[in-house]
C-alpha cells in the first residue's frame, strides 16, 4: 500500500484536525498535511498498530468529505477542541489507549464527534477504532 495514502487514512482516523500555531487549519490545509506526514517519525508499536489495521481504514476515505463538509461543526466539538490545543495528530507519541493517543480514540468516536455521520460512516469509523485499540499498547 502506498505509505501516503496510508498516513492519510490513518491520520483521518485519529484525529481528522490538525492545528497550526493553535488555530485550526482549513480541510485543503489538513488534507495537504496527512498526505506529507512521514510513517518513519510513528514510534514501532504504531507503525505495528497501523499495519495491523491498514485494511479497515481504507474504508474511512468516504469520511474526508463528510468532514470537509462539515469541517466547522466537526471542529466545535469540544473533546476535538483539547486535540487541537494538543496539536494532534502528533505522530511521535506511543500507541496506548492510555495518554493523549488513547484520549483522542475515545473523542473520535464520542457522540458529539460522530452525530453528523450516518450509519454507514459510524460502522466504518467503529471497526478502524476498534482495530485500533485492540492492538494498541494498554
Amino acid at each position: 500500500m502506498n505509505s501516503k495514502l496510508w498516513v492519510c487514512v490513518v491520520g483521518l482516523v485519529l484525529s481528522c484536525l490538525v492545528t497550526e500555531n493553535g488555530a485550526v487549519t482549513s480541510h485543503a490545509e489538513f488534507k495537504k498535511r496527512l498526505l506529507s506526514v512521514n510513517p518513519a517519525l510513528m514510534t514501532p508499536q504504531c507503525r505495528k498498530v497501523f499495519r495491523s489495521c491498514s485494511m479497515k481504514m481504507l474504508g474511512l476515505l468516504g469520511l474526508l468529505d463528510v468532514i470537509k463538509d462539515r469541517w466547522d461543526e466537526y471542529t466545535a466539538v469540544p473533546c476535538v477542541k483539547t486535540m487541537l490545543e494538543n496539536n494532534y495528530p502528533d505522530y511521535t507519541i506511543e500507541c496506548s489507549r492510555s495518554g493523549r493517543y488513547g484520549e483522542s480514540i475515545s473523542c473520535l468516536e464520542s457522540p458529539e464527534a460522530t452525530a453528523f455521520l450516518d450509519e454507514k460512516h459510524k460502522d466504518s469509523l467503529e471497526s478502524g477504532i476498534k482495530c485500533l485499540l485492540d492492538n494498541s499498547l494498554p
